[in-house]
């Protein structure tokens, strides 16, 4: 299970990097870079920037008491993001993202159950930072990243058992803070994610469509 969950996502990452090294080779790539608005196309604009979805991918691992019951497990969602001349070093967003942790052997065995799901819907609002203002780069852009985050968290248990120490259904705040790099369209960043007992670390990548440009 876990060699199938680790190919998925290797195999999602690669493509990601060969689609990149084949535009880069053949460079046919027009792109709203976050730290690259050329002023001659943009000369007639105040404020240019736009409103772009990213969805993304990646792998959540829990921290800590989250890691002594639960999994690994894969991460789906995506983000909406803000950017104008003006915000800039800064990009907006507010993303959703979702992850479904089945039990550890361990933890199940101890308790006598037969399955343990544990389901997370994170809604975060946050923003990058653009690192590439101060650090230079020819081909990537760095940045920070941090966010403000709400979890709802469901899990399935059989047999049912009260005397578990967890809960069958909770919701809880958390931060996140990371960093990473934005290659062409793809994003690529690792997270730590602090939400009590629900914490972990991720590592995400995503690709950016604008949806309206202005």
């Amino acid at each position: 299970m876990k060699k199938k969950f680790f190919l998925k996502f290797l195999y999602i990452f690669l493509l990601q990097i060969i689609i990149c090294a084949e535009l880069f080779a053949q460079n046919r790539i027009e792109l709203f870079r976050k730290d690259n608005l050329i002023p001659n196309i943009i000369s007639d604009k105040v404020n240019p920037g736009g409103i772009f979805i990213s969805p993304g991918i990646g792998i959540e691992v829990p921290f800590l008491k989250f890691a002594g019951n639960s999994n690994m497990a894969l991460s789906v969602g995506g983000r909406l993001e803000y950017s104008t001349l003006k915000l800039y070093p800064f990009v907006l967003g507010v993303s959703y993202y979702y992850q479904n942790h089945s039990g550890s052997d361990v933890y199940k065995t101890e308790n006598l159950l037969n399955s343990l799901k544990t389901k997370v819907h994170n809604v975060g609002v946050g923003c990058d930072f653009i690192l590439n203002k101060y650090i230079k780069q020819n081909f990537t852009i760095l940045f920070a990243t941090v966010e403000l985050k709400y979890l709802k968290i469901n899990r399935e248990i059989s047999p049912e058992n009260t005397t578990l120490d967890i809960k069958a259904d909770d919701s809880v705040f958390g931060v996140a803070g990371g960093l990473g790099f934005t290659l062409y369209i793809f994003d690529i960043y690792g997270t730590y994610n602090y939400a009590k007992e629900y914490s972990s670390f991720s590592i995400k990548t995503r690709f950016r469509i604008p949806l309206i440009r202005f």
